[in-house]
């Protein structure tokens, strides 16, 4: 019976977030905002969750490039198992990356039952139907805790969130907003 819910909640959980690539350029240009303007430090005790890490790219970069411990939450099994194969691959082929990826973890589980005390900035890509959910995850969030919103703005946060700060990044011919929140 057990396993019947597991399939109905990774079913449920693609209508609701199915898996939306960030491009690699926005996520450069994320990353170069956190560190100018959110107290991102190369190197540092710092740690980064990505609520439905689809591909694990968000994870890898910021382990990757920024040295810090970096953890996805994924449900959906194939995308789990990719991004697990995709780090071990580059563990075997890029000795020099070897140090770095060991900062990262995939776990797999729903991201609407994490706990994010520990975190001080987390990644999402949420459609709007599904923020309705997440709010009682951001609660969790320590005081001061960026939360990355990329594609979408949560709605009906300001009670626990203040936005600080949105950009632009090119996608294909079109724009994308990223929306940068302080847990408050």
């Amino acid at each position: 019976m057990k396993r019947k819910k597991e399939n109905f909640r990774e079913f449920s959980s693609k209508l609701i977030l199915p898996f939306l690539e960030t491009d690699m350029d926005c996520i450069t240009k994320i990353f170069q905002v956190l560190e100018r303007e959110f107290g991102l430090k190369r190197g540092s005790r710092q740690k980064l969750i990505d609520l439905g890490s689809g591909d694990g790219r968000v994870v890898i970069h910021t382990a990757i490039n920024h040295e810090i411990e970096a953890v996805g939450v994924e449900l959906d099994e194939y995308y789990y198992n990719l991004s697990k194969k995709m780090v071990k691959k580059m563990k075997k082929k890029e000795k020099r990356k070897k140090k770095s990826l060991k900062k990262v973890r995939f776990k797999k589980g729903d991201l609407f039952e994490f706990n994010l005390k520990e975190q001080d900035f987390i990644y999402i890509y949420s459609f709007p139907p599904m923020q309705n959910y997440l709010k009682h995850v951001l609660k969790t969030a320590k005081k001061g805790a960026v939360i990355i919103s990329h594609g979408y703005e949560l709605q009906s946060f300001s009670e626990i969130l203040k936005l600080k700060k949105m950009i632009m990044c090119t996608k294909g011919s079109g724009k994308i907003a990223t929306y940068f929140y302080e847990r408050s």
